[in-house]
């Protein structure tokens, strides 16, 4: 009986990521363009993720932990990027000139996001 109560306290500490949407989809790249900045995420199912911040690239946690913060500025059960999305995000990252984020999910089905300034 112990054995079973040190194992279920094991999957208690396993992080669940059924608020993100990334699991759901055969691919997934938000790509963020800064007055000075060009940044990149990207996951390709199951586990591979990638971070670039101008020249520097980053793989592994590293990269799936700013995925996934990138994630929490986005809602994308909607059809368009909202200006508060973006507005969020350049509190980070700066003044955003613009954004694509482009996904193919589990059925192979294509939608891209994009939003660019006015300015």
């Amino acid at each position: 009986m112990p054995v079973i109560v040190i194992l279920l306290s094991l999957l208690a500490v396993i992080p669940a990521h059924s608020d993100m949407p990334w699991p759901n989809n055969a691919s997934l790249k938000v790509t963020v363009e800064t007055e000075d900045t060009l940044y990149e995420w990207e996951y390709e199912n199951p586990r591979d993720f990638e971070f670039e911040r101008g020249s520097t690239i980053v793989r592994g946690d590293a990269a799936r932990e700013s995925f996934e913060e990138i994630l929490t500025f986005l809602d994308l059960s909607r059809p368009t990027l909202s200006n508060e999305e973006v507005q969020k995000m350049a509190h980070k990252y700066g003044n955003v000139k613009k954004v694509v984020i482009k996904r193919v999910d589990k059925d192979r089905c294509f939608q891209t996001w994009k939003w660019e300034s006015e300015k």
